[in-house]
């Protein structure tokens, strides 16, 4: 809920009087400020400074300033005024005001309230209170206008000036038939333009939405948002009108579903900055314990590398515990905070306290959750403990022979080498072997790296592999050679078996040249080290992208033989290749290919070399009447480095893509475009959708895995014509 402000002046003048007891400076500034800002004004206060002022304007408080409270300190306000004088206060509302009023006390507050109103009244809250929570029927307007349908227009003006009360506001009236039940509603603004003698029948706009007593609120405001509706009409089991449903009673439920909708993105279901520091440790724990449990879940992941991480066991499962908890807590404080920030009721003189709060919520929950944990942590580690003794024992029972040392020479890393023993299969050991170091050799600069001990079993396995290792060097660009100590066992008379130590990963390391940027050599690292790069180089493609249109063509099977194709943004030509070679039928295949570049002809492949973006017309000149089977399109624009302008970019040409397939394709052809994952991304779509029977994702696996491209493959195209210009004009989906 959000507050019209005091002025400074006015509300440092108000907090002074109430302070010092001066009743009449304190009436003054009540008779002169709405019950918006006294609401705002007594959210801010102090709870001592709530009662004082209370005291003073109990007999002059106006009603309104109840529903401009936020429910915690609204029950905080009737208290302290009693049920006689809040009935008193709320006599003069409208029943559903009243109802918000009350419907969060207690029932024996509701009650007694409820019991001092007008016997009238009385039952007509009770009836309201009888329907769920967040209902209809909560919302249900009593009071509402309703004309027979035979009537003519000078007896529907006749009865409103006659009968209608003075203080009664409507803008539209309900027409029922003989049954009670409504069959239309008639706006003032028709009564006004039509002429006496018009029947109501025929002015009355009869596509009303009718609304259940049960239904849920937020489906009722979903439907006034979406016919733009002023009022709806709410019936009963026999269709009965009972009463209607105002816009502003639904723009307060939107308010608060949104308010909702924000608490909850921070897992917490109060944003009452007023609660007590009990009731909110209660209504935040649950979600702490959810997440706990979550949380727990990776700790037992980490939890199966033990005997690899074994001397960090215990840090490695309360690391992501503490850090998921901690950021989990402090996003319901800054949820909470941001909320009271954005609504105003966070001010400087509210802020000590609700920090003070914090602080005793985040102190509470984390003592309950580290006593739970504790236990938890405790189980686990016992088991760790035992394992790593009983190791121990182990080790210590054999005895070692320090063995040869093992290099590797000169061999260029780029980020970390895996080491791996092997052994003869013919060659059983009487004892473990044991590995005890692992270094990476520099020559001017040695730098070695200890390795927890590990042993190979006994006998020796007659598989190949027993034990891998992976650790990162220091200065991987310095590496020279990599060392491994091995202590033997001593084998009598059997030979030593064959260790092949160790094996480096394959990855080429390439050297910054002076005035080359670093971007510029890691995209020549990432071209060297591409297997589809190296595939493509060995099949005689153009580009490694050829392996896309293979993956795509193997999901889809669009490229069939004898079919047409049309390759937009075609260079350097590798998806050219892979169109001709599967659409070819006799020795000949219709693909053309269209770029702003000039490229290499390719054998059974068209060139058309024109702008599509900036100069359609030459490619409409060069194609004349021909159409195609499936229209493809893996342009890009030219990075700039921004996400947002580049995924802007892409978006136009994949626009102008979609404007040149439905203008070029068959009924029933297909459309393949890339395009990067962002924020226009489906609403390009949905126009698809719109032209295109099916239209899927699909992310190709020779696509690199850090990339956000992403291809869109529509098929069985329904609409040869395209009658919309641009992207905007093209119909939402509904």
């Amino acid at each position: 809920m959000s507050y019209h402000l005091l002025d400074k002046q006015t509300s440092d003048f108000l907090i002074s009087a109430v302070e010092e007891g001066r009743s009449s400076d304190i009436k003054e500034v009540i008779d002169r400020v709405d019950g918006v800002q006294l609401a705002y004004f007594l959210l801010t206060s102090t709870p001592n400074h709530r009662r004082e002022l209370l005291g003073y304007v109990r007999d002059g408080l106006i009603p309104e300033i109840l529903l401009h409270l936020v429910p915690g300190l609204r029950k905080e306000v009737i208290k302290t005024l009693g049920t006689e004088k809040t009935a008193l206060l709320v006599s003069g509302l409208e029943s559903g005001d009243i109802v918000e009023i009350i419907e969060d006390l207690d029932e024996e507050y509701q009650n007694a309230i409820i019991d001092l109103l007008p016997e009238s009244q009385g039952t007509l809250i009770r009836e309201l209170l009888s329907y769920p929570e967040k209902s209809a029927g909560r919302l249900i307007y009593k009071d509402i206008t309703v004309v027979p349908e035979y009537w003519n227009v000078e007896q529907l003006v006749d009865f409103l000036c006659n009968h209608a009360r003075p203080n009664k506001k409507f803008h539209e009236i309900f027409v029922i038939n003989p049954q009670l039940q409504p069959v239309g509603i008639l706006a003032l603004d028709d009564i006004i333009r039509a002429k006496r003698n018009s029947m109501v029948r025929q002015l009355m706009n009869t596509d009303i939405k009718i609304i259940r007593p049960g239904a849920k609120q937020e489906e009722v405001s979903e439907i006034f948002r979406q016919y733009s509706l002023l009022s709806a009409p709410v019936v009963n089991k026999d269709g009965r009108i009972i009463g209607s449903i105002l816009v502003y009673d639904i723009i307060n439920v939107v308010h608060q579903e949104a308010e909702e909708d924000v608490l909850h993105m921070g897992m917490v279901s109060d944003g009452d900055v007023t609660s007590s520091t009990i009731s909110t440790v209660v209504k935040r724990l649950p979600w702490l314990l959810v997440n706990l449990l979550t949380s727990s879940a990776s700790s037992i992941v980490i939890g199966w590398f033990s005997e690899t991480i074994r001397s960090f066991i215990a840090l490695s499962i309360i690391m992501p515990m503490i850090a998921s908890m901690s950021g989990n807590s402090g996003l319901q404080a800054l949820t909470v905070t941001i909320r009271a920030l954005a609504t105003k009721q966070l001010t400087y003189r509210n802020s000590r306290r609700l920090l003070f709060k914090e602080l005793c919520v985040g102190f509470v929950n984390g003592a309950i959750l580290a006593a739970i944990a504790s236990v938890a942590i405790i189980i686990r580690s016992s088991s760790v403990i035992i394992n790593n003794s009983m190791c121990s024992e182990r080790h210590n029972s054999v005895s070692h022979i320090p063995g040869p040392r093992y290099s590797l020479p000169n061999v260029a890393i780029q980020k970390h080498a895996r080491a791996s023993l092997f052994a003869n299969r013919n060659c059983p050991l009487k004892a473990p072997v044991t590995c005890t170091e692992l270094e990476y050799r520099n020559l001017e600069a040695p730098c070695s790296v200890g390795v927890e001990r590990f042993e190979l079993p006994t006998p020796w396995p007659q598989t190949k592999c027993a034990t891998r290792l992976r650790h990162t060097p220091r200065d991987p660009a310095r590496v020279q050679y990599i060392a491994v100590s091995v202590n033997m066992p001593d084998n009598g008379d059997i030979d030593s078996p064959k260790l092949v130590l160790p094996k480096v990963i394959d990855i080429v390391n390439v050297k910054t040249a002076k005035g080359r940027k670093i971007s510029s050599t890691s995209w020549i690292r990432r071209q060297i080290n591409d297997p589809y790069v190296m595939l493509a180089k060995r099949h005689g493609y153009r580009s490694r992208s050829a392996y896309k249109l293979i993956d795509i063509d193997g999901k889809f099977k669009l490229l069939r033989r004898g079919r047409r194709v049309l390759d937009l943004g075609a260079y350097p030509g590798g998806w050219s290749q892979v169109a001709a070679e599967r659409v070819a039928e006799g020795g000949k295949a219709h693909v053309v290919a269209v770029d702003m570049a000039p490229m290499e002809r390719i054998p059974n492949v068209d060139f058309v070399q024109c702008d599509i973006e900036h100069s359609p017309e030459l490619l409409r000149e060069a194609l004349q009447d021909r159409r195609f089977d499936v229209v493809l399109s893996d342009m890009s624009p030219k990075s700039c480095g921004h996400r947002q302008v580049d995924h802007a970019n892409i978006i136009n040409l994949c626009e102008t893509a979609l404007d040149l397939a439905v203008e070029f394709l068959r009924p029933g052809g297909s459309f393949v475009t890339k395009i990067l994952q962002g924020e226009y991304e489906q609403e390009f779509r949905r126009s698809l959708q719109y032209y295109f029977e099916s239209v899927t994702y699909f992310k190709p696996k020779s696509s690199r895995s850090e990339s956000s491209e992403i291809y869109l493959v529509g098929t069985k195209f329904k609409n040869p014509g395209y009658p919309y210009g641009d992207l905007e004009d093209a119909p939402s989906e509904r």
